[in-house]
């Protein structure tokens, strides 16, 4: 088969796009493949088709530059006119592209960002498939570079960007307890037993990644709305605070005595003294002169 001189001008076309840019050339190949193979199918069959196949060969990839051999293999049994039909096609894709001063690169290793960018871009493009990426960058590549909706007006994607930058500064962290991982662990499983958090989609895997995922489920909320991003975050901060109470006063007995004001300014003096809280200082004061006047010094029996 003679189809070297229309292969070369294929490659030509493929050797000049960046890593990114070959997730749309893959995409346009697909729909190549699958109009050649399954033209009895309807539109919409297709473009399912079309996805799956996107999703599968992706996933698979180490690197995006694979993507470059992989379709020069596929097409050296093409003919003439097959190669020729796909470089048109490539070519029509490009000429709708709107040109983006998006650095990708840039935000591939910002996880939190990604989390907030494909919830927003997958819920509005309306595919369940997308949640089979395996890659959250690969996932908002996809979706940038091969709908619409936002490569032939990057703007959009700009304007995520820029939303998730707004909210960053306004909220490095949702929480003030941000140095405690066993506050972010138990916060995932208080918000999966509250649908009002819609935390459950999150599957953390590392302790370390429970920070990064409830900011993440944060950034979501506040952008959908300020106020119930406050009441539930207070709502947490508030069963948090009661489960530490529990456990610090776990097997104490409240009590309340009357102070006269004298003695109130020495209990403040104290606590200051030794960094305690009022009821810290009482319960020392308590056990240390227990142990002077109602212990036998020589053996420590009780006396009483």
């Amino acid at each position: 088969m003679n189809n070297r001189a229309a292969l070369e001008d294929l490659k030509a076309f493929i050797s000049i796009r960046t890593d990114e840019e070959l997730v749309w050339v893959l995409h346009v190949f697909n729909k190549n493949v699958v109009a050649d193979r399954f033209s009895e199918l309807t539109r919409r069959e297709r473009e399912i088709s079309v996805l799956k196949s996107d999703i599968d060969n992706l996933n698979s990839f180490k690197q995006l530059k694979e993507i470059k051999n992989f379709i020069i293999k596929f097409c050296e049994e093409y003919t003439i006119s097959q190669i020729d039909g796909l470089i048109d096609d490539l070519l029509d894709f490009k000429s709708e592209m709107e040109v983006s001063g998006i650095d990708f690169l840039e935000l591939k290793k910002n996880i939190r960002f990604l989390n907030f960018a494909c919830h927003l871009m997958n819920k509005e493009v309306k595919e369940r498939e997308l949640k089979n990426f395996k890659s959250l960058y690969i996932n908002f590549l996809y979706v940038s570079l091969t709908y619409s909706t936002y490569y032939k007006n990057p703007r959009h994607v700009e304007r995520i960007i820029s939303k998730f930058s707004e909210i960053h500064s306004k909220h490095p962290s949702h929480f003030k307890d941000d140095e405690d991982k066993n506050f972010y662990i138990w916060a995932k499983k208080y918000m999966d037993e509250n649908p009002s958090y819609k935390s459950k989609y999150y599957n953390p895997i590392e302790e370390s990644d429970y920070p990064l995922v409830v900011n993440s489920i944060f950034d979501l909320l506040y952008n959908e709305n300020e106020e119930v991003h406050y009441a539930l975050r207070r709502k947490l901060s508030n069963a948090w605070y009661q489960k530490q109470y529990r456990q610090r006063n776990k097997g104490k007995k409240e009590n309340y005595y009357a102070l006269t004001k004298k003695a109130k300014e020495n209990l403040k003096v104290l606590c200051y003294k030794r960094n305690l809280t009022e009821e810290q200082v009482i319960e020392s004061l308590i056990n240390e002169h227990y142990a002077k006047e109602c212990r036998d010094q020589q053996n420590g029996s009780h006396l009483y």
